[in-house]
């Protein structure tokens, strides 16, 4: 959690801050130990707590939808009454060539290797995947300037990161029970609700189920990319749909999707705050990512914690802070805390520092 919250967004007290922020949210509802209503303020639909696809549909898709609202209100969004831009015309080549495809290997490589290992972090998700890995290719890109213009090394770098990310992260379900992402998580309830426990077990006990369902991973692959070849043609032309038309179109869908995860309304009403919240969130800079990684993993941390300190039998002193493996855990969670704090500022102090050129000093500036 706390390696989630440092990587995203421009300022790691951000993330850290939203991450801290959705663990309070998890609080919400009643506590699994003593079966107590904590922040319900008398509500009995609290009392269940705040439901994932409801927030999730609110911080990621609502708040967008508000942002391109504004933006379309603005001087540089369409004019009042203008449907459609004539001016797009979608045009040229679908496959690579042999040459750009080798002069690309490198990048695709580096971004399905990066995209595997944010996958394993609990929660990380293909934004930030994709985001690393955009960085590390126009890092070492000859064309930084092309970056942010259509670049095919930056689109190269970032879709084979959001690929890779959706294998990365079933590694530690299959393994952990720990959910790499949102959709992780819903397939382990899935698994779950099967009687299948991620584990040692599911790899022999259950052996016969779950190797298929590796094999049909592949094979999904495989097709997804026949069909995303016959259909890149007709997909492309989305593109042309201006915002004022798709947005309501995604509202309805959005609360037709909340609604239908419980048949209850006031889901829809959650979706709609936590479309508030990230539009706030986005308009100050906070990355919406660490809530929804919290809300995953916020209660599974209590329950693991309440777990620990039943089992330290209030001894809890020797339990946390002398064991061997205890402080080795406590250590990595410092490191990836303080980590990108200390890089950041090693960076800042690097683009700052002086540099003598004959009797002149030349100071460094930021790209």
């Amino acid at each position: 959690m706390t390696i989630i919250g440092s990587l995203a967004g421009d300022s790691p007290l951000k993330g850290v801050m939203s991450g801290i922020f959705g663990l309070i949210i998890g609080l919400i509802g009643m506590e699994a130990n003593t079966a107590y209503a904590r922040f319900t303020f008398g509500s009995i639909q609290l009392q269940a707590g705040i439901q994932l696809i409801p927030a999730m549909i609110g911080l990621f898709s609502i708040s967008q939808i508000m942002v391109q609202a504004e933006r379309l209100s603005s001087k540089s969004g369409l004019s009042k009454g203008q449907i459609l831009d004539k001016s797009i015309v979608i045009s040229g080549k679908f496959l690579p060539t042999i040459g750009e495809f080798v002069r690309a290997l490198p990048n695709l490589i580096r971004s399905t290797i990066l995209g595997i290992l944010i996958g394993i972090l609990p929660g990380a998700g293909g934004d930030i995947a994709c985001w690393v890995s955009y960085n590390e290719a126009k890092r070492v890109s000859k064309h930084k300037e092309m970056f942010g213009k259509g670049s095919v090394e930056g689109i190269i770098a970032s879709e084979a990161a959001n690929n890779a990310v959706t294998g990365g992260a079933f590694i530690p379900l299959l393994t952990l029970g720990v959910p790499g992402s949102g959709t992780a998580a819903i397939l382990m309830g899935g698994l779950l609700i099967q009687g299948l426990t991620p584990g040692n077990s599911l790899f022999t006990k259950n052996a016969h189920i779950i190797y298929p369902i590796m094999i049909g991973f592949i094979v999904a692959n495989l097709l997804m990319g026949v069909f995303g070849i016959l259909s890149a043609k007709y997909a492309a032309r989305i593109a042309e749909i201006p915002m004022n038309i798709l947005s309501p179109i995604i509202v309805v869908l959005a609360i037709v999707g909340s609604y239908a995860i419980r048949m209850n309304m006031f889901d829809v009403y959650v979706m709609m705050v936590f479309g508030f919240i990230g539009y706030f969130m986005r308009k100050s800079g906070f990355p919406t990512a660490p809530i929804v990684l919290a809300l995953i993993l916020g209660p599974m941390a209590e329950k693991g914690f309440f777990s620990s300190i039943s089992m330290a039998k209030g001894n809890v002193w020797v339990y946390f802070f002398k064991r061997p493996i205890s402080m080795v855990f406590l250590a990595l969670t410092i490191v990836s805390l303080f980590a990108p704090i200390l890089i950041k500022r090693v960076k800042k102090g690097e683009v700052n520092k002086p540099e003598t050129v004959g009797s002149e000093v030349v100071f460094g500036e930021e790209d």
